[in-house]
């Protein structure tokens, strides 16, 4: 449950407290986890230089501090001097750290968890995100095309959401049979 780091919701609410450094960090990661859901290692130093975040891998470098922040926010978790846990969702914001955003910020929130959402509408968001999950589209591409066919973003992640555990339902039956 919660929101992939490359959904809308992270992109619009978590940025302004994790910062840029830290959210992309994490999106790089949830897509690594795509690849290799029982984890992967990385090169720090590359991985650094990929984010633009320079060469340094000391305790005082950029990418450093950008671990630490992911971690200080509990997105991430070090668990040794090599070995990093990270959330593969992140929970909605908490009232102290929606105060730290902008008031517009924080009324786009309001309305974002707020908004209704019609059971017409919410179906026929499901079925377009099942046959795009079928396509092979990832969740978030599949949540950001709903948003681009006019579907509100709450929408778009609540029927992606549901129409990935349909079709993985679906998948796992067809395996057994």
């Amino acid at each position: 449950h919660g929101y992939d780091p490359r959904s809308a919701y992270v992109e619009r609410f978590w940025l302004g407290v994790l910062g840029p450094s830290a959210t992309w960090l994490l999106r790089r990661l949830a897509r690594g986890l795509d690849e290799h859901p029982d984890g992967f290692r990385i090169n720090l130093a590359d991985t650094a230089k990929a984010l633009g975040l320079g060469e340094g891998t000391g305790r005082n470098s950029m990418v450093v501090r950008t671990v630490d922040r992911a971690c200080q926010f509990g997105a991430a978790q070090l668990h040794a001097r090599d070995r990093l846990a990270v959330r593969a969702h992140l929970a909605p914001l908490n009232a102290r750290q929606l105060k730290r955003l902008p008031v517009a910020v924080q009324s786009a929130h309001e309305r974002w968890m707020t908004a209704p959402i019609d059971d017409e509408q919410w179906r026929r968001a499901v079925m377009l995100a099942v046959g795009l999950l079928e396509r092979g589209i990832d969740r978030w591409t599949v949540e950001q095309h709903l948003g681009s066919y006019g579907f509100p973003d709450r929408l778009g992640h609540e029927a992606t959401r549901d129409a990935f555990e349909l079709t993985r339902r679906t998948r796992s039956r067809k395996a057994c049979n």
